[in-house]
């Protein structure tokens, strides 16, 4: 019974530990509830530049992944949607972004495999598909982020003609 009881809590730190392991100065958003970015004032001065859903449509647990900038900085918000308030679940801070580098959320892939929760750092090109430089996966799990080898991620890059 002891064992089992120590395992649990060994489990239940590690899980903690592993939360926010990308998170830089960022990572005292993790746990927050706010009701929107107005609510966290470590995004003060920060751009909404883009949002999406990671879950489901239907499933009851809908988790999303956001991400803003501020000069050459990216911060990446992935919360849980609760009536009572988001409660955001881990953060990614990528620092010294280069003006064609943007962030992809939920719209990558690993060579054929397709999963709602790759996260990359993409260089803007004409391209159908950008290629990651950095790549990580948003496990829902567990509710935190994980590194990713970024050599056969793409994601969605220009689409249609213009």
């Amino acid at each position: 019974m002891k064992i089992g009881i120590l395992c649990a809590f060994l489990f239940l730190i590690n899980s903690l530990w592993a939360q926010g392991k990308f998170a830089g100065g960022y990572a005292a958003l993790i746990g927050k509830k706010h009701k929107n970015e107005k609510d966290v004032p470590m995004l003060a001065g920060f751009t909404l530049r883009e949002g999406t859903l990671l879950s489901a449509y239907d499933d009851p647990t809908k988790l999303t992944g956001s991400w803003y900038t501020k000069g050459n900085l990216i911060v990446a918000i992935f919360e849980q949607l609760d009536e009572g308030g988001n409660l955001i679940l881990d953060v990614l801070e990528v620092k010294n972004v280069l003006p064609n580098q943007i962030l992809a959320i939920g719209t990558c892939q690993d060579g054929e495999e397709i999963n709602a929760g790759f996260v990359a750092l993409v260089k803007q090109t004409n391209e159908e598909r950008f290629k990651a430089t950095k790549a990580w996966n948003f496990n829902r799990d567990k509710s935190r982020l994980d590194e990713w080898n970024p050599a056969k991620v793409t994601c969605i890059g220009m689409v249609g003609d213009d």
